[in-house]
């Protein structure tokens, strides 16, 4: 018979213990003493405070603290007494009620049980923070970043935070913010294969940030993020520089020149954009790069880093089915499709090249914009949400895991959603799809609407998820409990994808940026 746990009363007496100060060994002086608003004592016991905090256990030791009649006193000042107070209550309860503080506080809880060494706290705050808060850390992901530069035990929402800018870089590449970037945040994005933005653009940016901490800093463009710099030579007013100037930018980009993927980048640019600043170069660099340019068989001495590969914020669909479903939105055939998926042999399993065949030398990359309005496992299953994430978002890509089966459905809806009591909407170019995620790209079948049936392509209510055709493919209110999803043969679309009810696992929808 396993053990009763009784935990409530345990947690309720030591919190009792807390409060009272019965027999306490440790006098904790938090925040500045000068100011009385910002100073607390609080009297705790070294024997749970060490039992609870490796912080404590090694500051309250013989072999650091000093007692006087028996009796510890010990300061934090960098640490203001409510965040303290919230802490020492988790340490004594293991209690903690997050969703009763502003996530600016909880940002500073986090910090100081990094500092405390808090390992359960640290753990229990990101998670909080990254499946809770989501929206929040969005809209203010440099503030957290900031805050987490020095928290090494604080990496997965530092690394979550990383992952919102790579997917969105316009968050930080407006020049109004990139330029105040320190510069260890800039080296850790800069560093990440997942960075969404071409590799020149980070290089304009760069130049900027760096022309700012000359000392004497020539004129800086007022360009904007997306606009082309067609002179730089004369936007800078490079002509004016001396050695002077030119040695400041180069020791101020130092860390940064080995991360820039040089050979990524297109002749063009390097002649407009990097070319005017060769002077900041390492000597071998400068001459592989420009060797390059000239000559088509010349091979770079220079480490050649390959192109960044944004990720894919998706858990069904992968960057190579992105890749696939962008084929199809763009009606390219399976011939010109499946020459950039690699097929080792008929035992092997498939494996997908980011390698397109008509240029083994680049990357294939995403051409359109992907951008997750909804996500059924995080928020909810019901057709009023799918309604509220994604009506009125124009183009769209559904992508559904099918409950115990191996397989992924979806459709491209090019017009959007809309609540409906129930209408059809037209358009010629839908599509219904299935992955067989054993099999893939073996095997998967795309269905587009039919030409004299393309009236009935998108089915819109407001009590149904997702409808493709007439039940071609159909998804419930709760999908993920009830079995009534279903592909059904209405002869809308060319074939099915498959036949019959199933339940749910998950289920995702993209906004598509075509342009």
């Amino acid at each position: 018979m396993p053990p009763s746990k009784l935990y409530p009363k345990l947690s309720k007496d030591l919190e009792n213990l807390l409060e009272s100060g019965y027999n306490h060994d440790v006098i904790i002086q938090i925040g500045e003493e000068s100011t009385t608003n910002e100073f607390k004592e609080f009297k705790v016991h070294s024997l749970l405070l060490g039992a609870r905090s490796l912080y404590f256990r090694s500051a309250l030791s013989n072999k650091w603290a000093v007692k006087k009649d028996g009796m510890i006193t010990f300061k934090k000042p960098n640490i203001s007494p409510k965040i303290f107070e919230i802490i020492v209550r988790y340490i004594y309860t293991g209690e903690i009620y997050l969703e009763q503080q502003e996530n600016t506080e909880i940002i500073k809880i986090l910090v100081a049980s990094d500092e405390l060494i808090l390992e359960e706290l640290i753990e229990h705050i990101q998670e909080y923070l990254i499946n809770e808060q989501s929206s929040w850390l969005q809209e203010n992901v440099l503030y957290v970043l900031r805050k987490l530069l020095g928290q090494e035990t604080c990496k997965v929402l530092r690394n979550h935070c990383l992952e919102i800018i790579c997917r969105d870089p316009q968050i930080i590449f407006d020049p109004r913010i990139f330029d105040l970037l320190d510069k260890n945040i800039l080296l850790m994005l800069i560093t990440r294969d997942d960075l969404a933005i071409d590799e020149i653009k980070i290089w304009q940016r760069l130049i900027q940030w760096g022309c700012t901490r000359i000392s004497f800093p020539p004129p800086i463009p007022s360009s904007s993020f997306s606009s082309s710099i067609t002179t730089t030579a004369t936007k800078y007013n490079l002509k004016n520089w001396t050695s002077t100037e030119f040695e400041s930018l180069k020791d101020i980009l130092a860390d940064f020149i080995p991360l820039i993927r040089f050979f990524q980048i297109s002749r063009d640019d390097f002649h407009q954009h990097i070319y005017p600043f060769r002077k900041i170069l390492p000597k071998t660099l400068k001459h592989d790069l420009i060797s390059y340019y000239i000559a088509s068989h010349y091979k770079p001495i220079s480490k050649i880093l390959s192109p960044r590969v944004p990720a894919f914020d998706s858990i069904i669909i992968s960057y190579k089915h992105a890749i696939l479903i962008e084929n199809w939105i763009s009606k390219k055939d399976d011939d010109d499709i499946l020459p950039s998926f690699r097929f080792p042999s008929i035992t092997s399993t498939p494996t997908f090249s980011f390698y397109s065949s008509s240029n083994q030398n680049q990357n294939q990359k995403l051409n359109y914009e992907w951008h997750l309005l909804y996500r059924a496992s995080r928020d909810d299953f019901s057709a009023e949400s799918f309604h509220a994430k994604c009506d009125n978002q124009g183009a769209c890509v559904v992508a559904i895991k099918v409950k115990d089966q191996s397989v992924i459905l979806g459709g491209y809806n090019p017009i959007g959603w809309f609540s409906s009591s129930g209408s059809p909407s037209s358009t010629d170019s839908s599509f219904i799809y299935s992955l067989d995620l054993n099999m893939f790209p073996l095997n998967f079948k795309l269905s587009r609407v039919l030409p004299d049936k393309t009236y009935q392509a998108i089915y819109q209510s407001s009590k149904y998820g997702p409808i493709f055709g007439a039940a071609e493919l159909c998804i419930y209110s709760n999908c993920d409990k009830v079995k009534g999803s279903k592909c059904l043969t209405h002869n809308i679309y060319e074939q099915n994808i498959l036949f019959g009810e199933f339940c749910v696992e998950d289920y995702e929808v993209f906004k598509i940026i075509l342009d």
